[in-house]
C-alpha cells in the first residue's frame, strides 16, 4: 500500500536523494532541510547544502512519510 502511495516519494536531485536515503539529510514537517551533525562542512559545500533550504510542493500527505524517515532512518527529532 505504502509503495503505491504517491505521497511516499520526493523528486530530489540524485545527489540529494542519495543523502536522503542514507539518512544524512531529512526534512521537517514544513519541508525545511535538516542536516545530520556528522555531515562535514566540506560535504555540505560539495553538495551545495545550505541550512534553510526548503522543499517546494509539499502536501499534507507527505508529512507522515517525512516524519517516519526523520525518526527511523535519519534518527533526527
Amino acid at each position: 500500500q505504502e509503495r503505491l502511495d504517491p505521497f511516499n516519494g520526493l523528486l530530489l536531485a540524485v545527489h540529494y536523494d542519495a543523502l536522503f536515503d542514507k539518512g544524512m539529510i531529512a526534512f521537517d514537517d514544513s519541508g525545511r532541510l535538516l542536516i545530520r551533525p556528522e555531515l562535514s562542512a566540506e560535504t555540505m559545500n560539495l553538495f551545495r547544502l545550505e541550512p534553510g533550504m526548503q522543499l517546494q510542493g509539499l502536501l499534507p500527505g507527505h508529512i507522515p512519510y517525512l516524519r517516519l524517515h526523520r525518526q527511523q532512518i535519519a534518527k533526527l527529532p
